[in-house]
């Protein structure tokens, strides 16, 4: 667990040469995009915090980011898994909600009258 208690300013979601694609963890988010790019690597989204935090609060902040590059959801998603599956619950609860609100309403008033005859059809 001492790897996940570092503190970090950013992550970087890149993919490299073939086409893989990465989550790096960074504390200067500037030196480490450098050398990714020196690398090869092709810088897809950079999320980063206000102050160090945990591996795990990063990933959190960067399920609230918008993000360009269509996988990099699904990785910060799956690191988050394997990190801590109780955010991610609560993170997928929470989207599941949002959406739900967002639904249009139905008009899903009938009358008794209506309700007796599609009960006499059962």
């Amino acid at each position: 667990m001492a790897k996940l208690d570092r503190s970090v300013n950013g992550i970087i979601i890149a993919s490299d040469k073939h086409g893989r694609n990465k989550v790096r963890f960074c504390d200067n988010v500037k030196l480490r995009t450098y050398l990714l790019i020196k690398q090869g690597f092709t810088i897809h989204d950079i999320v980063t915090s206000p102050e160090p935090v945990s591996r795990t609060e990063m990933l959190k902040l960067a399920l609230d980011h918008e993000f360009d590059h269509d996988d990099s959801e699904h990785l910060v998603k799956n690191l988050l898994f394997k990190y801590d599956q109780k955010v991610l619950d609560e993170h997928l609860k929470q989207d599941l909600l949002r959406e739900i609100a967002n639904r249009p309403r139905r008009d899903t008033d009938i009358t008794a009258q209506e309700l007796d005859n599609v009960l006499k059809q059962l």
